[in-house]
């Protein structure tokens, strides 16, 4: 592209800039084009100066400015100055074309293209915008499904197993009320053979007649009455030991339906995040299904 003129008849053939120019390339252009447009036909240069071809190849058409400034100068100077591609806009099948809008063709031509590889650009960023966000929250939504997953059957394995350790801590407690109904017993029968023995000492030592004679007639006696209390100490023993043994499984038989009635109740409602978080996360529309992991 020239940026001189040598004579009349060359044509300085103009672009709009692809960057907007400064503020004060803006202000000098302005203050160069005001005495020229203000003079007569007659009074105004033939060729446009140097400085305002430098100024003039900087505009674009990015503001009203600008594209002020660049019809400025296009009608002052029609036969020195041509849109490229264009042509000279003083020809008169481009007058035809144009009519009274001088330059606005070229501009609007230059404005959609402008806009169109703008909305390219950003319908291209918006779409890598998106499949990066889909690849982000589809990661996100496994992590947070394997979580959910180990969170659960972790509280399932953990619900068994406290199960069975109330059902070895019932049987525990039984087994320990038996042995100690037996230790009770056998304590008792031991005081009471000794309680007896004594009884049969002291007895037979106030007794008189031939030592032999009188020991087998107590030893008789004792006998029967040590035969007869024993029976009815091991039936009352006996009946002792299954009432505490009903009464220990009826216990540990409440406690292990109490246990696994709230277990169940916990284990059923499965854990799951608010709905605040999950929308935050995944949207509305995402939400796992707390029933897929159901076991």
């Amino acid at each position: 592209m020239s940026r001189s003129l040598k004579s009349v008849k060359e044509v300085f053939w103009f672009q709009p800039n692809n960057y907007p120019a400064t503020k004060e390339e803006t202000l000098e252009l302005e203050r160069l084009l005001y005495p020229i447009s203000g003079r007569n036909i007659s009074m105004r240069p033939d060729n446009p100066p140097p400085r305002l071809l430098e100024l003039l190849v900087r505009m674009s058409t990015f503001t009203q400015t600008e594209i002020d400034l660049i019809l400025q100068c296009l009608s002052l100077y029609k036969d020195q100055i041509a849109l490229k591609e264009l042509g000279p806009i003083a020809s008169k099948s481009m007058r035809r074309v144009m009519g009274d809008h001088v330059g606005l063709p070229e501009l609007t031509r230059f404005f959609l293209d402008r806009a169109k590889a703008g909305l390219n650009k950003t319908i291209v960023k918006n779409n890598k915008r998106q499949t990066k966000l889909r690849a982000e929250t589809h990661k996100v939504q496994e992590t947070f499904e394997k979580a959910y997953k180990d969170i659960h059957f972790a509280r399932k394995h953990m619900w068994y197993k406290e199960k069975s350790m109330a059902e070895a801590k019932a049987s525990a407690e039984a087994s320990r009320q038996r042995e100690l109904s037996l230790v009770k017993a056998q304590y008792s029968n031991i005081c009471s053979d000794l309680e007896s023995q004594q009884e049969f000492y002291a007895t037979w030592k106030k007794m008189e007649g031939e030592p032999s004679g009188s020991f087998r007639s107590l030893n008789s006696i004792f006998h029967d009455r040590n035969f007869k209390r024993t029976m009815r100490q091991n039936k009352t023993q006996a009946e002792r030991a299954e009432k505490v043994e009903a009464d220990a499984l009826e216990y540990a038989l409440q406690q292990m339906q109490q246990e696994q009635h709230d277990k169940t109740e916990e284990v059923s409602r499965p854990v799951s995040p608010t709905r605040e978080i999950s929308e935050t996360l995944f949207g509305p529309d995402d939400i796992p299904d707390a029933s897929l992991f159901e076991m």
